[in-house]
Parts: C-alpha cells; structure tokens; sequence
C-alpha cells in the first residue's frame, strides 16, 4: 500500500542518502516523483536565470514565469530521459535497478536543490527585481548586503554539489552499483545525451537565420 508524501526524507537525503533511498523505495513514494521533478527543475532553472542576468535583456516577470513554466517542464522531460539513458547504461554495467526505481533516485537525490531555491528566494526577497540581474553596483552602499550575496550564492553552488552527491548516493542504492561505477554511469548516460544535444543546438540555430 503507497503511504502519503514523507517529508522527513528531503533532510535525511542530506546526511543518509542511501539509507534514505532505500526507504523511499520499500515505501513506494513514486507518485511523488514527478512533482518533486517538476519543482527542482523551476528551481535550478532560477538559479540559473540568476547567474546567467538575463533579466537585464528580458525583464523580471517573463524571465520568473519562463523559468517556473519551461524549468517545471524540462525536470519532467529529463528525468524521463535521463532515467531511461541511466536505465539502459546500467544495464550494461550490471545494474540492477528498475526504469521506475532509477527514476525515484534522480528526483529524491536531487532534493537538497529544494533547499537551494529557499536560498534563492531569501534573495528574491532582499533584492526583488535585481536578483535576475543583480551587480555589486546594484546593490547599493551596503556592505551587509554584499555580504549576504555573497554567502548566499556560495550557499547555492554548496547545495548543488551536494545534490549531485546525494544524487550519485541514490542511484548506487537502487541499481546496486558502486559510486565509482555509478558516477561512470552518469558519464556513459551524458555522452549517449550528447548527439542529441548537438542535434538541438544545430537545428536552433539553422531555424534563427
């Protein structure tokens, strides 16, 4: 029987992803997968609308929405990529885990990302509109609030490697891999991404002349 949505796994994932993981799937907390994908991608997808500044190119209510719809869009649509790429380089690496299990240890490994976007939306608060385009000059005279820039965006980049940690912790439980040959996996999955990539990126720009 599916138990409802354990809030207590996203901070156990921080400290015991493996152990974490392992309860998530005897638990069968799979119907929460794509929201959790959905809401990592709108995250990652503002973090990476702040870093970029393209709000001083397209404003700060379309870069927001774009990133919250698009983002939402493309956690969905690359965890069932990734996924089945991870599902089938498993297989030859003598993994054991299932499209769905592997599925459930991309979204749950990637929840410190949650944590992440808290960060990003303390800034949101402090700098509003600036945030997608914030320089040291646009923050004024202040140096509390440099600093707190500052600290927050290493906070950001701290949380992210983390995920990716976590991330590798999951997917070593559920396809019964070793990190290292976990971490190989995510490599071989990325290069089979690759010719995808390049084709996307090819037909972009034969469509913007």
């Amino acid at each position: 029987m599916k138990q409802g949505f354990g809030w207590e796994f996203i901070p156990a994932m921080f400290f015991h992803p493996r152990k974490t993981m392992a309860r998530i799937v005897d638990g069968e907390h799979d119907e929460w997968v794509l929201v959790i994908a959905a809401a990592i991608g709108s995250s990652s997808a503002l973090i990476q609308a702040s870093g970029w500044r393209i709000g001083l190119q397209y404003g700060f209510w379309p870069v927001l929405l774009a990133a919250l719809v698009a983002g939402g869009l493309y956690g969905v649509l690359s965890l069932y990529l990734n996924g089945w790429l991870l599902t089938v380089s498993g297989r030859w690496m003598g993994a054991k885990g299932s499209f769905g299990t592997v599925r459930a240890a991309l979204a749950w490994g990637r929840t410190p990302m949650l944590a992440a976007c808290l960060v990003f939306i303390m800034q949101l608060i402090m700098f509003g509109d600036q945030v997608f385009g914030v320089t040291n000059r646009s923050l004024g005279s202040s140096d509390a609030l440099r600093e707190f820039y500052s600290l927050s965006n290493i906070a950001i980049t701290v949380l992210s490697i983390w995920s990716l940690v976590t991330t590798v912790a999951a997917l070593s439980e559920v396809q019964r891999l070793s990190v290292a040959k976990t971490f190989s996996n995510l490599l071989i999955a990325g290069l089979l991404l690759l010719p995808l990539l390049i084709l996307i990126v090819v037909l972009f720009g034969v469509f913007n002349h």
